[in-house]
């Protein structure tokens, strides 16, 4: 599975290996992190991932593995998820359709704990 974004494209090998390089090939694949089924590199300041066990992590870009799980109050499962410049999309186990506002932390400094942990 791959998605991109307008600088990095990411994707996720048979094995459940996060991989991510830039947009225009000029540099190599960089091995991000393991134990992941599913990507969304496509919006501008996060990469969201789904872990093997179906939970749902965010990475600020550029991501270097250090991953904070994203909790939602009705979500127990994760299938797939999407991401925009200011929300989260995502499908649940149960097949509804959920979305979370996202913090931007280089305009609005809303989630500041989370912000202060991933630089």
């Amino acid at each position: 599975m791959i998605d991109g974004g307008e600088r990095e494209i990411c994707g996720v090998s048979k094995d459940n290996n996060l991989f991510c390089r830039p947009v225009d090939g000029s540099k190599n694949w960089r091995h991000i992190s393991a134990g992941f089924t599913h990507v969304t590199a496509s919006g501008p300041y996060d990469i969201f991932a789904i872990s093997t066990g179906n939970k749902l992590y965010r990475c600020l870009k550029p991501c270097i593995g250090q991953w904070i799980e994203v909790g939602h109050d009705h979500i127990n499962s994760i299938a797939q998820c999407d991401a925009t410049a200011n929300a989260l999309f995502g499908i649940d186990a149960g097949q509804s359709i959920w979305r979370k506002v996202l913090a931007i932390c280089e305009t609005e400094h809303i989630d500041t704990a989370y912000c202060s942990r991933s630089r």
